[in-house]
């Protein structure tokens, strides 16, 4: 990562850092120490590891919506959201099969739940 890459933060050398302009095209920017870009790649990261930290505060709250086997097993990043997206399938089945899976709906329209499908009954035309 590149806080790894540029930890020489207190010896006050000159450091490469690459960089792009938007354009794609990487360029080498040197700059010393009390340089203007260091603080803005120092506000780019704080950036960056607060959005991560929000991104992996909002998969620990999905995983404990998740039933696994064992209960405490941690799921990786794409196991919740496959495990996510099955597990939401699953519930919209059991609200249109009901529980006992005998065919009746716990709701008499799916567009409740599945607004983009048509309902089962026949056109009054």
């Amino acid at each position: 990562s590149e806080d790894d890459d540029n930890k020489s933060e207190s010896d006050g050398s000159d450091q490469s850092f690459e960089c792009c302009n938007g354009s794609g095209k990487r360029r080498k920017v040197t700059y010393s120490k009390t340089g203007v870009l260091v603080k803005h790649r120092q506000a780019a990261n704080a950036r960056e590891r607060d959005r991560t930290h929000s991104v992996n505060t909002a998969f620990s709250a999905l995983r404990t919506l998740i039933p696994t086997e064992p209960a405490d097993r941690k799921l990786s990043k794409i196991e919740t959201l496959r495990l996510a997206s099955s597990y939401i399938s699953h519930l919209g089945n059991v609200l249109l099969l009901g529980e006992a899976g005998d065919g009746q709906p716990c709701h008499t329209s799916a567009s409740t739940y599945y607004p983009n499908t048509r309902s089962s009954e026949p056109d009054s035309n």
